[in-house]
């Protein structure tokens, strides 16, 4: 590897890169050997690619941009916008992790926001990102350092959810009530119109109001003085039909999903949504619109359906699929099902079914974990240091969880500090409040600075600014309700 693939390699890995290179150091104060294996926690690192492996395949399917594309298409401004993006990274993130939810929804965002102003933009990212790294901290599968605590301290699913429960409640409620500052800005501007006739005339600079009506065969009629009854149909299927001499009958329903179930005898419902696929499938479709002599191209057509309907029962298939195996995961989650067996099950369905989506799963975060587990292990076995770690945690678990996290991260710092202290519960608290706070506190933060960092016309300095104040407000408080709870 050269000098500047390493120092790429640096830069997009920070963590692993830090965590490594301690690890690599502590082994020279205790020689490797087979007790090295003892210090992985196993179960921690097969639930960890289990999950992360269902939720690719889950998010392969499309399942994620379906729910964010249907979920956009309902707000007419930033505000609702901002509130329905929020509440699905907070759920979603309780169920995918919150990274998850926001490779998911993010880009989403910035496509749905264009054009809208860079303050509103901002406001709705950060509310996400935080909504995420909160959402997230409600199930010990909705992050990773609850996986690994849960699982350390062997707290059981109903324990942790009566843990969690009251923070997740107030976190909701200070989320929606900072919704209520949020920008409220039209979506008109570019962002709303994108792709339609009047974002066509704006551009354009046509004004307003005959852009309303633009492409509109009436309109059109009407402004060059041609009798309405002559052009009414001008430009719609029956016209056309007519023209060509083709039976109304036949020609009504062409190019639409409905005559194209018809014509190859499936049912309506199955392909109401139907698109054709590109390629010869497309010259099907185009001969049917044109009301062409159609001899000879049923085959093409039907072929065409049956196509997108083999795609959509795959779809149907694989989200099937991967809700049998998230269920049979949360069983393993819960210690009814041996991590082991699960591990089995998930590995070969994945083998036999789409092996592709291994490709996705973060092995970065793997490795990251056995890095740590390393340190901490070499760490314990230096009794002296052991010793000095374990006094200087003992009664401030809290405190120290929160502001380690700022630091290094929560994932990190659930892992460095577990190995000196017996207070599972307060690190809980304190790592998944830690997410809140500096950009670097959770590595779901950095995904959505990342992802604006690419916009053109980004404001990075706006952001950072937005970003820290909200999250500092919101640990602040959050942090002083934990406070007076665990006294």
């Amino acid at each position: 590897m050269s000098r500047g693939n390493i120092l790429e390699f640096i830069k997009k890995e920070p963590i692993l890169t830090v965590a490594t290179v301690l690890a690599i150091i502590s082994c020279f104060f205790v020689t490797p050997g087979r007790e090295y294996l003892s210090y992985i926690n196993w179960r921690t690192l097969i639930l960890l690619f289990c999950l992360m492996a269902v939720v690719a395949g889950f998010a392969k399917a499309g399942v994620f941009r379906y729910i964010s594309r249907k979920l956009s298409q309902r707000m007419k401004d930033t505000r609702r916008l901002s509130v329905g993006f929020m509440l699905l990274c907070f759920l979603l993130s309780m169920f995918v992790t919150n990274d998850v939810a926001l490779v998911t929804v993010v880009p989403l965002t910035l496509l749905t926001m264009m054009g809208c102003s860079e303050k509103a933009k901002i406001q709705t990212l950060v509310q996400e990102t935080i909504a995420a790294n909160l959402g997230s901290m409600l199930t010990p599968f909705g992050n990773p350092q609850n996986l690994y605590l849960t699982s350390y301290y062997g707290i059981g699913m109903g324990e942790f959810l009566r843990l969690m429960l009251p923070y997740t409640g107030v976190a909701l409620v200070i989320l929606l009530l900072q919704t209520l500052i949020s920008p409220k800005e039209g979506l008109g501007g570019k962002a709303r119109e994108a792709g339609t006739p009047e974002r066509g005339a704006s551009d354009a600079g046509v004004p307003e109001g005959r852009a309303k009506g633009a492409v509109i065969p009436e309109r059109e009629a009407r402004e060059a003085g041609i009798p309405e009854g002559r052009v009414k149909g001008a430009g719609t299927p029956e016209r056309e039909a007519r023209e060509a001499g083709i039976p109304e009958g036949r020609a009504k329903g062409a190019g639409t999903p409905e005559r194209e179930a018809r014509e190859a005898g499936i049912p309506e419902g199955r392909v109401k949504e139907a698109e054709i696929p590109e390629g010869k499938n497309r010259e099907a479709a185009s001969l049917y619109e044109s009301g062409e002599n159609l001899t000879g191209k049923d085959e093409m057509y039907e072929e065409a359906l049956r196509e997108k309907l083999l795609r959509s029962k795959g779809r149907l298939v694989s989200i099937l699929l991967y809700g049998i195996l998230f269920i049979v995961s949360m069983f393993s989650v819960a210690r009814i099902l041996d991590y082991r067996i699960l591990f089995g099950i998930i590995l070969i369905t994945i083998l036999v079914y789409d092996r592709s989506v291994l490709r996705n799963v973060n092995y970065t975060l793997l490795l990251t974990f056995v890095s740590f587990f390393v340190l901490i292990g070499n760490l314990g076995a230096m009794t002296q240091i052991q010793a000095a770690l374990t006094q200087m945690i003992e009664g401030r678990e809290l405190l120290t969880a929160i502001l380690s996290s700022q630091i290094i991260s929560n994932v990190p710092a659930a892992v460095l500090l577990s190995g000196f202290t017996d207070q599972g519960k307060a690190l809980i608290v304190g790592t998944d409040l830690g997410g809140l706070g500096t950009l670097i506190a959770s590595m779901a933060s950095i995904i959505t600075f990342q992802l604006y960092s690419l916009e053109s016309g980004a404001k990075k300095g706006k952001y950072f600014l937005t970003f820290t104040l909200w999250n500092v407000i919101d640990l602040v408080i959050l942090g002083a309700v934990a406070y007076c709870m665990m006294r």
